[in-house]
């Protein structure tokens, strides 16, 4: 009980406000009122900064055409740095915001996260160079940013289930079905 009444005194200290206890109060009904007032301020005054907080914040205005620039500044990123090993890191240094940051853009933007963007991206194109041209694999590994043709071998393996050779195999029997 003294803890509390300690707390009250150094609270009113504090605040320049001193609150007797009425006499037709008991001390449970008193100590509950003072709760409720501590409360009500807490909330109040969280609120206020929630709203500075928000004030602070510069205005945004929507506009499809910067979203629209920003979306394709990306995607060109994305796309030339394909054969270079991209990371999230390197996509936050481009923008010049923190990775995580930098994540939450490029999910605004493109409609995904970055990893399934890239993989996505990665799967589609070597899709595109086993069946369209007689590339060998380790090229192929190279041009998407893998650091060995095992490493391509075992993601494309993993997202199609089958290896590269295999697919290359089945898509060329499909060609020569036609």
């Amino acid at each position: 009980m003294q803890s509390k009444a300690i707390y009250v005194r150094i609270s009113h200290f504090e605040e320049g406000q001193s609150h007797p206890m009425p006499s037709d109060y008991s001390k449970s009904q008193w100590w509950e009122g003072q709760v409720e007032r501590r409360t009500q301020r807490r909330r109040s005054s969280e609120c206020g900064r929630r709203q500075g907080v928000i004030e602070a914040l510069p205005s945004v205005s929507y506009s499809p055409q910067v979203e629209t620039s920003l979306a394709t500044r990306i995607e060109a990123f994305v796309r030339v740095n394909l054969e270079r090993g991209l990371t999230l890191k390197g996509l936050a240094s481009f923008l010049g915001y923190s990775e995580k940051y930098s994540s939450e853009v490029f999910q605004l933007q493109m409609g995904t996260c970055f990893s399934h963007y890239v993989k996505g991206l990665r799967l589609l194109k070597a899709k595109r160079m086993l069946t369209g041209e007689e590339t060998r694999v380790t090229r192929i590994a190279e041009a998407l940013g893998f650091s060995d043709p095992f490493a391509f071998s075992h993601f494309f393996k993993r997202a199609v289930g089958c290896s590269p050779t295999a697919f290359r195999k089945q898509q060329l029997a499909q060609l020569d079905d036609k």
